[in-house]
């Protein structure tokens, strides 16, 4: 988990349509249905939960003629250092933006392990690892991590959990490393078309 290097931004609202959804289907099954209503609006996306604890300022407010897009005329509106959802530290890679790019960078890692093959990628019961000058990628049969060699691990995916604190430097190294992987798949498959259509000849 990670604490955001400078305070976010972030509108909390009841989300009154799930409560409503809540109420309907737990009368509908007669089991008590209790998704998560808290809506946590901030720059990264939107996550949901039903315990939020602020580490913070925050201010209650209810203004019906500037209602928030959701339609809520009563809202929170806070600034955090860090944010605590269903009792758990939240981390960047919780919001979807976030975990979209951290995604983008899992898919990057096993791409480069795959094309490094076993010149630089090392087989170790069942793991997968590529030792370089500033990251280091390790993956094994329960998921994949990356360390950064100045600050340890800046993600880890296991068992279909993602944790992340990747920074912008990280994330624009991986789209670097994405493109070049690319180009130079473009050009081995130029020589091999080359060296077909000459064997064809």
């Amino acid at each position: 988990m990670t604490t955001t290097s400078k305070p976010m931004k972030a509108t909390i609202v009841v989300n009154r349509h799930i409560v409503a959804s809540n109420k309907k289907a737990t009368k509908t099954t007669g089991k008590i249905v209790d998704e998560p209503a808290l809506s946590v609006r901030t720059s990264k996306g939107v996550v949901y939960a039903k315990k939020i604890g602020i580490d913070g300022t925050a201010t209650l407010i209810q203004d019906a003629a500037n209602a928030r897009c959701s339609g809520a005329t009563i809202w929170l509106d806070t600034t955090f250092q860090d944010l605590t959802l269903d009792g758990q530290k939240a981390c960047l890679s919780m919001l979807p933006k976030e975990k979209h790019k951290a995604l983008a960078v899992v898919d990057v890692a096993q791409r480069l392990l795959d094309v490094s093959g076993s010149v630089v990628a090392k087989c170790d019961g069942g793991k997968r690892v590529l030792d370089g000058s500033k990251y280091r990628i390790e993956q094994s049969p329960q998921g994949l991590k990356i360390e950064a060699k100045d600050r340890g691990e800046i993600l880890n995916l296991s068992n279909d959990k993602l944790t992340s604190n990747l920074t912008t430097q990280d994330v624009r190294h991986f789209i670097f490393v994405a493109k070049k992987i690319s180009r130079e798949l473009k050009q081995i498959q130029s020589v091999s078309n080359t060296k077909i259509q000459q064997m064809q000849r």
